[in-house]
């Protein structure tokens, strides 16, 4: 696993996509600079978090607007928070919150966005 200095060097260069892949669940597809956050942090866990919400509630809210998730890391814990807000002509509300007992994701937050194009896109917000 790569440092965090290391993973944000890489991560800064990521803007818009030529490719995306689709996660295995078919719920959505993510961009170039999502396969990288997962590979250089071997998090493909949180591919499966974020899919695994994408149920009818979530969807609404995507066709309204777009999902913002934020994973937030206590480094000296080891636990984390991952929160998904919505955000529509109404405002925004949390959609979703989880715990995790235990993550060894080493960047203290990361946010990701999801919206709605030809499919529910799962992307960096430099991506957008």
């Amino acid at each position: 696993m790569k440092t965090p200095h290391e993973i944000k060097r890489a991560l800064a260069v990521c803007c818009g996509s030529q490719e995306f892949y689709e996660h295995w669940s078919k719920a959505l597809i993510y961009t170039e600079g999502v396969k990288l956050l997962v590979e250089l942090t071997d998090a493909y866990w949180l591919l499966d978090v974020v899919a695994s919400y994408q149920g009818k509630k979530l969807a609404e809210a995507v066709k309204r607007g777009f999902q913002i998730w934020l994973l937030r890391v206590d480094l000296v814990e080891q636990t984390a928070l991952i929160t998904c807000v919505g955000s529509n002509e109404h405002g925004t509300e949390v959609l979703v919150e989880q715990a995790l007992e235990y993550t060894d994701f080493p960047l203290d937050r990361i946010e990701l966005w999801v919206e709605l194009g030809e499919r529910l896109t799962l992307q960096l917000p430099s991506e957008h």
